[in-house]
């Protein structure tokens, strides 16, 4: 699933071709320019129209028939990576390969050495999710030459939504994600504990200190208590450092996998979008751009999801003016009021 994702991803911005599923039911994107659609109905050479802006999605669904292999696919029916198809994949513009180490499904382990490699070889960052890897087979970011790798807590019998991100200093040793001003160190280790997994005991004991008697905050320093989690903290990144044959300094704890995996990969379109390509989002104040996102509905446009209220600058989206462009464009509009319901605002559906 995460090849997919992240294939996705950079397919909208230019920078992977896509690997494509066999699966009838899609998530189409859009060009921002139009571009050829060779298995289309409108036969080959059809244009598409231009693409969404961020928060919004279209969805083609046809259960009439299978969707035919993909010749381009770098994925083997068995599940592993065809290093061949990769290789051929790659191209000038390619900013980043992210593969999941081990599948959680059905258990493909990657030839991570191979793929960093020609990787390397090919000035391409690679990403890859070791959250089912870490911890249970042998894992060296040098030897198998990995740029960033997301790590989750809770698959190392620990609590959910305690992750990590290892990023591989730049050759002048200044790290990747910090070259654009965005500076991730002194996250705070974040425990989330809603799901009803049973925590390790081990994990228990090692953890009841700093839950009960050593509270502190480990980013105040100007207290005792602050010094013994932080010391706490940085011993916690030393062990993940050592386990994956990593740099202390490169390991940058976040809130689960998920976030490692945003953070890998979104960081990494935003540091190459000047080099590579041209990505298309909001308003620089985070608002849809109505026409904008009225030149992206297509004839079969199936959806349109906005996040109503943005939980990290609460922008407040113009949802009756979406509603009313896709009620007269036939078009399904869906949004996440979760920021929104029941904090003070009474919503009009």
């Amino acid at each position: 699933m995460l090849q997919r994702v992240a294939c996705q991803l950079f397919q909208q911005a230019r920078l992977l071709p896509a690997v494509s599923g066999q699966a009838a039911a899609t998530l189409r994107g859009f060009s921002a320019a139009p571009q050829p659609v060779e298995d289309s109905d409108a036969g080959e050479g059809a244009a598409r129209g231009p693409e969404p802006l961020y928060g919004t999605v279209g969805l083609t669904i046809d259960a009439t028939r299978p969707a035919p292999p993909d010749p381009t696919s770098t994925v083997r029916p068995d599940g592993l990576i065809e290093m061949s198809a990769l290789e051929a994949a790659i191209r000038p513009d390619t900013a980043l390969v992210s593969i999941m180490a081990v599948n959680n499904e059905i258990g493909v382990l990657q030839p991570m050495d191979a793929i960093g490699a020609l990787c390397r070889a090919r000035g391409v960052v690679f990403h890859t999710d070791g959250a089912q890897a870490v911890g249970k087979i042998p894992v060296d970011v040098n030897a198998s030459k990995i740029d960033l790798m997301s790590i989750s807590g809770h698959k190392l019998y620990g609590p959910k939504g305690v992750g990590a991100l290892y990023v591989r200093p730049s050759p002048s040793g200044e790290a990747m994600i910090e070259k654009k001003g965005i500076s991730l160190r002194g996250v705070p280790l974040y425990l989330d504990m809603q799901a009803t997994t049973p925590m390790d005991p081990r994990v228990i004991d090692a953890m009841l200190p700093y839950m009960t008697e050593q509270f502190g905050n480990p980013h105040s320093r100007t207290h005792l208590y602050g010094w013994e989690s932080e010391e706490a903290v940085e011993d916690a990144r030393a062990k993940i450092a050592r386990l994956i044959g990593a740099d202390p300094k490169e390991i940058i704890f976040t809130s689960g996998a998920t976030e490692s995996n945003n953070t890998a990969i979104k960081g990494v379109a935003t540091y190459l979008k000047d080099k590579k390509r041209h990505v298309i989002t909001v308003r620089p104040d985070g608002l849809i751009e109505m026409s904008a996102l009225e030149a992206a509905i297509r004839p079969d446009t199936a959806l349109v999801s906005i996040m109503a209220v943005n939980n990290e600058i609460g922008v407040l989206q113009p949802m009756d003016a979406i509603g009313a462009l896709c009620r007269a464009r036939g078009v399904v509009f869906h949004t996440d009021g979760a920021q929104v319901w029941a904090r003070g605002r009474i919503v009009q559906i």
